[in-house]
């Protein structure tokens, strides 16, 4: 059987643990829901506290998922994420009055209790509305609709659609509260069967076509809306908890105002994830090359003054090497860019696996590099250095294109006296020195060349590297009068 082209299922398959995420979810809820359905009607008597806490966390979780949601919608510019923010702000109105409406929660006699049919009719019109306005934001839109909306509109747009949400809601409730005596009687008590019976063939199938076009409507979807669908599964097992109890303060009761919670607090859940997820990722990405996958110069530099103060704390050595490709614009000129970064991911690839797992590699230009060498002398980190120059190139990124080689600056530090930035700067004049002395070479802080007799693949021990260093310095100094 031939293979699929790279790339063809890719969106199935960046799909598909969504969906089994959401099934999974999905399942859990209506099992639940199920097996509390047959003692939904057993009375537990009332619990003062339970709706007013209750109330009271959902109110904060919408009034977090409005901002945050309002906050994606800036910057997306995608309406149907700012219909969706709509959607809380018209569960956090409507809620408000179900509070002002049942009694206990803000007092005993609530100011909006016009008659005690007024809280059943504010919870319909919160559960109803909510998971409707959800549906109607993932629903298929007219184009002229869809289009995301220009930047600078932005704020002055998600300010205008939230007020108007807010003033419809304001105003259904109003309406609610004049009307109430021409409203039909939801409650008898706490009997509720009367707002099953009248409200239930309208709000249920409602909820379930929001279901269906919200589930549609978030397929392939990346961020927290993504759970829209799971929030209106759980308002619709609010309401079938709600509908079978049968009257107020039985486990139906109890268990539909949970799951109350539940809903409110789902993609605020996510919203805060996707959150923290991307503030994962940059910090991540700003510490590290993109191209190569290294640390970048900034947190080298961050690395290595650390590394630097403990040096000095436990007098052990730290050295550096500063190296470049050599000629390297010839590879972008001869092969273009393309293959250039080619070359310099090969090597970004292969310079850890060259050495230790406690030294730091990183990208410092734009085919710059620097090597951190903690616990290293400056003679052992001259045949780490040409170590690094033979393998780079021996290596197959080099050799794709053209003979690629690497020229190389090593400085020991001084830990009575030097810094980070003159420990780098000797590192760049012996780099910038190798590559005057004609490239592909090691030179040392000084000028001094590496002794041509290292057999750095078959190195020589640390006493015999520090002999051959001293001995080459000894010669540097009678040949130029300096070191």
């Amino acid at each position: 059987m031939s293979a699929a082209p790279a790339g063809a299922h890719g969106p199935a398959r960046r799909g598909a643990g969504p969906r089994r995420r959401f099934l999974a979810c999905a399942a859990v809820v209506v099992a639940l829901t199920a097996s509390a359905v047959p003692f939904s009607r057993h009375p537990l008597g009332t619990a003062a506290s339970f709706l007013p806490a209750l109330l009271a966390v959902v109110a904060c979780f919408d009034l977090m998922s409005v901002y945050l949601i309002v906050g994606e919608f800036r910057d997306s510019g995608d309406r149907r994420v700012l219909t969706m923010s709509c959607a809380y702000m018209w569960s956090l109105v409507t809620m408000a009055a179900y509070a002002a409406a049942f009694p206990g929660v803000l007092s005993q006699h609530p100011p909006l209790a016009v008659t005690a049919s007024m809280a059943p009719w504010f919870y319909i019109t919160w559960h109803g509305g909510f998971p409707v306005m959800l549906g109607l934001a993932w629903t298929r839109w007219p184009a002229r609709w869809a289009v995301s909306t220009p930047i600078g509109q932005r704020r002055r747009e998600a300010f205008g659609t939230i007020t108007a949400t807010a003033v419809a809601a304001c105003g259904v409730v109003t309406l609610l509260a004049v009307f109430a005596h021409r409203l039909p009687v939801l409650i008898h008590g706490v009997d509720t069967t009367a707002m099953t019976r009248l409200t239930g063939p309208v709000t249920v199938p409602l909820t379930l076509l929001s279901l269906v076009t919200t589930y549609r409507g978030t397929r392939g979807r990346t961020g927290p809306e993504q759970w829209s669908a799971m929030v209106v599964l759980v308002c619709l097992s609010d309401l079938t908890l709600t509908y079978t109890a049968g009257h107020r303060y039985s486990v139906g009761w109890y268990a539909g105002r949970t799951t109350t919670l539940v809903a409110s607090g789902v993609v605020l859940a996510a919203t805060i994830s996707a959150l923290r997820r991307a503030k994962s990722q940059a910090q991540h990405e700003s510490r590290i090359d993109g191209l190569t996958g290294l640390a970048n110069r900034a947190s080298a530099h961050r690395d290595l003054q650390l590394l630097i103060d403990g040096a000095r704390r436990a007098g052990t050595p730290l050295s550096v090497i500063a190296f470049d490709i050599d000629l390297f614009k010839q590879v972008n000129d001869r092969h273009g860019h393309g293959a250039g970064d080619r070359v310099l991911a090969g090597i970004g690839h292969g310079l850890p696996t060259w050495l230790r797992t406690n030294d730091i590699v990183a990208r410092v230009g734009g085919e710059e590099f620097l090597v951190v060498l903690p616990n290293t002398s400056e003679a052992d980190a001259c045949v780490v250095a040409e170590k690094l120059r033979q393998r780079v190139a021996s290596s197959g990124a080099a050799q794709q294109h053209q003979r690629v080689t690497v020229s190389l600056g090593v400085a020991g530090l001084d830990r009575d006296s030097e810094d980070l930035d003159s420990l780098l700067r000797r590192a760049d004049v012996a780099l910038y020195v190798a590559k005057q002395q004609g490239r592909n070479r090691t030179c040392l802080a000084g000028g001094v060349p590496l002794p041509a007799a290292a057999d750095v693949l078959n190195p020589t021990p640390v006493g015999q590297s520090a002999q051959a260093l001293s001995t080459a310095r000894a010669d540097a100094t009678n040949t130029t009068g300096t070191v």
